[in-house]
């Protein structure tokens, strides 16, 4: 595959979903190349300042992927309000893994709350 023309190579990464490219990109550096464009076509955020600031990080770091960049999605994430009983046992605390056990202690549950 490393010796196809860019433009085949190109026709070919932007028929293939995004999951496929991020294992594609590990085959050689040429074909890891060639699907930056596809891949990092478009970028999305959610719209807290950590997240800004680290895609402006982002952005300064690889200013090769950012020149490729043509769509910047904002996410509006809204919190919702609960009791600290509720958050210490919610799956979103611990990337959507469902553990229920009690976290009243816990460092994460804290820092979280």
């Amino acid at each position: 595959m490393d010796q196809l023309p860019p433009e085949i190579l190109s026709e070919i990464t932007c028929l293939l979903p995004t999951p496929k490219l991020r294992y594609l990109r590990f085959a050689n550096r040429y074909i890891a190349y060639s699907v930056i464009p596809v891949l990092f076509r478009s970028l999305s955020v959610i719209n807290t300042a950590k997240h800004i600031k680290g895609l402006i990080k982002f952005i300064k770091q690889s200013s090769t992927i950012a020149r490729f960049s043509q769509k910047l999605t904002v996410f509006h994430a809204t919190w919702h309000m609960c009791e600290r009983s509720a958050w210490e046992n919610h799956p979103l605390l611990f990337s959507g893994k469902d553990i229920r056990i009690n976290y009243r202690k816990s460092v994460v549950a804290d820092k979280a709350f």
